[in-house]
């Protein structure tokens, strides 16, 4: 069976003040559109995807740190991304509540009679919104106590009290597990420890053809045995099921790790499945591979 690749727990110390630094101002900068989006939208249920966006912006614009200060801890990965998060995500509440100071008079309704639905114009005061975060105590207390007492309409009915304390809470929590999924992703990439660097992700350009024994192919694989992948047909056509191939590789170690991914469509959806994540791969079989694609393949340095 193939030696499957294990983050070792080590990490750079710079990376206890980097990464908190860099998520924190990236969360606060999104933290601004996310708190707009929240106070503008009309259907509070809708906002279940504002967190999610939030999370894999704050993910997408930060995880570069990584790359300068590598962490291969997935718990201190998350929480050195979350405490950065934390900040961004207490600023975008903080932005939310000087919506709500300022609010305005004008309403803005879409629909008629009881299915109607609308919001409040409202703008952000930045001079306040310095004070509030200089009186951080007092604004959250402010804060909760807003959710406690506040109201949202919706279809012509009021929601208010615990649902709503809820959705704020479900929002939190939301955002907090799809961060915590992406960090653990970033903090699980093959790293070599002798020079340094993470090894550089070599995508398969060629599909590869799914063929009609995938469960013994899926049993081979797990065993070690990659013979189909270096004689396997290729799959030209990229909307029909198959199989790509991602290496991790450097070419002054003798390390490498393999992930296999089957892609299936059905009903017009597509589904990637990993058959295999980061297996070790013997550095001739390696080599093979590579001499095979030759120049065709696509480099992805961490």
């Amino acid at each position: 069976m193939p030696e499957y690749y294990h983050p070792s727990g080590k990490f750079s110390p710079a990376a206890l003040i980097f990464i908190p630094l860099v998520t924190s101002v990236v969360a606060s900068i999104l933290g601004i559109a996310y708190a707009y989006l929240t106070w503008y939208n009309p259907i509070v249920y809708i906002g279940i995807v504002f967190p999610l966006a939030y999370s894999y912006g704050v993910y997408f614009f930060s995880s570069w740190a990584l790359d300068i200060t590598p962490v291969r801890n997935n718990l201190l990965a998350f929480v050195l991304f979350f405490f950065g998060g934390l900040v961004g995500y207490v600023f975008h509440a903080l932005v939310w509540l000087n919506l709500f100071i300022h609010q305005t008079d004008q309403v803005f309704q879409i629909g008629s009679d009881s299915r109607a639905f609308g919001f409040v114009v409202s703008t952000v005061n930045w001079k306040v919104l310095v004070s509030e975060a200089l009186n951080l105590e007092y604004s959250i207390n402010y804060l909760l106590m807003v959710i406690d007492r506040g109201v949202w309409t919706l279809l012509g009915h009021e929601v208010m009290g615990l649902p709503y304390r809820l959705i704020w809470l479900g929002e939190f929590l939301i955002f907090t597990v799809t961060l915590a999924a992406f960090c653990r992703n970033e903090a699980r990439k093959p790293f070599c420890e002798t020079l340094g660097q993470y090894l550089q992700k070599k995508t398969l350009p060629h599909l590869l053809r799914v063929p009609y024994e995938l469960d013994g192919l899926k049993y081979k694989f797990e065993q070690g045995d990659y013979g189909y992948i270096m004689v396997a047909d290729i799959e030209p056509n990229s909307r029909y099921n198959h199989i790509r191939i991602e290496l991790y590789y450097l070419d002054e170690v003798d390390d490498a790790y393999l992930t296999v991914i089957l892609v299936t469509h059905a009903n017009n959806k597509k589904e990637e499945t990993k058959l295999l994540e980061y297996a070790g791969i013997p550095k001739i079989q390696a080599d093979q591979l590579i001499r095979r694609y030759g120049e065709e393949i696509e480099y992805e340095v961490y």
